[in-house]
């Protein structure tokens, strides 16, 4: 990714960001460990959690919290430098951001990336955390195995089950999402995907617009590295507005863009299969109806390893669409969209390979 014409404002707040995320993981350290202290959990696995706690994992969250906060260091004295470059000769960049010289263009650090130029600020900062987070070794590691350790206590899981819909599939090894969690309620608009990259977010998306009997629908896929590079995976989103209802009915219609999340009877059987496009491995499949018994608005399938590039990474689905006119609409926009799509009218059954 090319650097040139850095956004000094944006990169100060970048800075702060990671500065903040240093101290809130500080905060949670110290807060987890008081929480771990006085809690009357007992048992083995009690026992187990607080051994791996106050050894390896304390100290790889406190190491954590170190880089972060030389990263957001780093990047403020980078945005001072262009600063004062560009007030001093009207341009230029300051030493160690060259263009296609950021770091690492892979999740596991130590190669350059390569300028890739094109695109708006938001697609050239997606890579940006990932990028930095593997100049640190040891740092994505740190971040997928905080996530795993985080949801191997009860209280936390339910917390995140119930508030983020992200539930553990111990056969396959990856984070899945139920239906009833705050994400269902927000529906999705582009500006989602655009700050995704805030979140640690870089993937690949492809979105399918149309209508249908009076009803607008958006159909997205995504692929790519989450974590700032510490997980990677897919998820299948489907979303449903609705013109004829009022503000009072759906609240986020009246924002231009916005799709509310589809409705019970409007969800559609999902799977979803990542895979290596180069060896063919399948990393991992999720079927809706297997690990969470049901049909879907979203499916998401995450697994915390870092290394994985997305460019990598092929996303095979299926969607099973019992409407045939719904899924003749859809599949004709989908191919439009230049997905590799194939029916079987038998079953109801679209199936796509996206590359």
């Amino acid at each position: 990714m090319s650097f040139a014409g850095m956004d000094i404002e944006a990169t100060r707040s970048l800075g702060s960001t990671f500065a903040k995320a240093a101290d809130a993981l500080a905060a949670a350290e110290t807060q987890l460990s008081g929480e771990l202290a006085r809690s009357p959990w007992q048992g083995p696995d009690a026992s187990s959690f607080r051994s791996d706690w106050n050894g390896p994992h304390r100290a790889a969250l406190r190491r954590t919290a170190d880089s972060l906060r030389s990263i957001g260091s780093l990047l403020l004295r980078q945005a001072e430098q262009q600063q004062n470059a560009s007030e001093r000769d009207g341009g230029g960049l300051p030493a160690g951001f060259a263009a296609g010289q950021v770091g690492a263009s892979r999740g596991y650090g130590g190669t350059s990336s390569h300028a890739t130029g094109g695109g708006d600020i938001f697609s050239q900062l997606a890579p940006l955390p990932r990028t930095l987070t593997g100049l640190v070794p040891g740092l994505q590691n740190a971040v997928g195995n905080l996530a795993d350790l985080a949801m191997r206590v009860p209280l936390v899981e339910a917390a995140i089950s119930a508030g983020f819909g992200f539930e553990y599939v111990k056969g396959q090894d990856f984070y899945t999402t139920n239906q009833t969690s705050i994400q269902s309620h927000l529906g999705f608009m582009d500006a989602f995907d655009k700050l995704g990259f805030a979140g640690g977010m870089d993937l690949d998306d492809s979105v399918t617009q149309f209508e249908y009997g009076g009803q607008e629908y958006r159909l997205e896929l995504w692929k790519g590295n989450y974590g700032a590079g510490a997980a990677f995976g897919g998820e299948i989103g489907l979303y449903v507005r609705d013109p004829d209802k009022d503000v009072w009915e759906s609240p986020g219609q009246a924002i231009p863009g916005f799709y509310p999340a589809a409705d019970q009877d409007e969800r559609i059987h999902m799977v979803q299969q990542i895979y290596d496009v180069n060896t063919g491995e399948t990393y991992f499949t999720s079927d809706g109806h297997d690990t969470i018994g049901g049909d879907q608005y979203w499916n998401a399938a995450i697994r915390t390893t870092p290394g994985i590039d997305k460019d990598d990474l092929g996303q095979r689905g299926t969607l099973y669409v019992d409407d045939p006119g719904l899924r003749d609409a859809m599949v004709s926009e989908m191919r439009r969209e230049g997905l590799d799509v194939r029916v079987d009218v038998r079953t109801g059954a679209i199936d796509y390979d996206w590359r």
